[in-house]
């Protein structure tokens, strides 16, 4: 280390504890690397807390709905661990996601006291917050970021079942032949794996009282954006409990559209037609015949009365 790197480093030390007096500050404007003794101070902590996705806020995809899209809410921290005489010149926050995208919309909580504009950008696996601490002093901040996550996969398009009253006002169930059958195009997204993320607080500073070596610094901090459950979309089906092929799907067949599984928008319903169909053993419903998935068969789909429809249970598509 040559003299002039020890003087700094010493000065800085200084600066951290809050020392008196300036010390030697060098004579030129130069740029350097974080020193340890600045990086290890600062220290960057997410966590992540599950939102509702805001309203008027969607994931494009046409004129079909595609259900898919997770709501965080990101708490932001970096911590200071000293009092430090430290000024900063410039300062951004940004994370960049693995595994999924961000939607393109972001909003951030910045408090009343802060007193400053921030610009955001939000494209793909990043986004940008500038400046992340608001003022020109390295103190410890906390900053609240609400984001929208597409899970990575490729979008499929399904059917999703909404039958119409399947018991009258006695509580019979509604004939096979008489129940009204709507099917609605849906989109949703294979899913490939958990989201991660990494965030970066970004910082140039110096010492307040005038040096002006200044330290470009980057400190970072790694998390899960969104875990395995999370991405699962919002759809349900219908199985049977103690069978253990492949083809335990219940789904729907007919001559025109092939066969396709029983996909439901809430598990409310899926476990209400499960009902219904305990209690009718109905094997067609409008004109659709109700059968296995069976891939293997040349309709895609195996009759009904093969093995009925005993221990039906509610999953979500994909956890299984």
């Amino acid at each position: 280390m040559n003299g002039g790197s020890h003087i700094a480093v010493l000065w800085l030390a200084c600066a951290l504890a809050g020392c008196a007096g300036s010390g030697v500050l060098p004579d030129a404007a130069s740029s350097a690397g974080c020193p340890d003794s600045l990086a290890d101070a600062v220290h960057l902590t997410v966590s992540v807390a599950q939102i509702p996705a805001p309203d008027r806020v969607s994931v494009p995809s046409s004129s079909v709905r595609l259900i898919a899209g997770v709501g965080r809410r990101l708490l932001v921290s970096a911590e200071v661990a000293r009092r430090a005489r430290i000024r900063l010149v410039s300062n951004s926050l940004e994370i960049y996601s693995f595994g999924g995208t961000l939607t393109g919309w972001a909003r951030v909580d910045r408090p009343a006291r802060a007193g400053a504009h921030e610009s955001i950008q939000v494209s793909g696996d990043y986004l940008r917050v500038a400046p992340f601490v608001p003022g020109h002093r390295l103190r410890t901040y906390t900053q609240s970021i609400d984001v929208l996550v597409l899970p990575g996969g490729a979008a499929v398009s399904q059917l999703a079942l909404r039958p119409g009253s399947m018991w009258d006002a006695s509580g019979r169930p509604t004939a096979p032949e008489e129940l009204e059958i709507a099917l609605g195009p849906i989109q949703h997204m294979t899913v490939l794996d958990v989201v991660d993320a990494t965030a970066q607080f970004d910082f140039t500073a110096q010492h307040r009282t005038g040096a002006h070596e200044r330290w470009e610094c980057a400190i970072r901090s790694d998390f899960q954006l969104v875990d395995h459950a999370s991405v699962l979309p919002k759809l349900w089906t219908l199985r049977q409990a103690k069978h253990n092929a492949a083809n335990d799907a219940l789904g729907l067949y007919s001559a025109t559209v092939g066969a396709f599984p029983m996909v439901f928008l809430d598990p409310a319903t899926a476990a209400g037609f499960a009902r219904w169909l305990g209690e009718t053993h109905a094997i067609r419903v409008a004109d659709l015949d109700i059968g296995w998935m069976a891939p293997e068969n040349t309709t895609g789909i195996e009759a009904a009365p093969s093995r009925g429809f005993a221990d039906l249970v509610v999953r979500q598509l994909g956890s299984d």
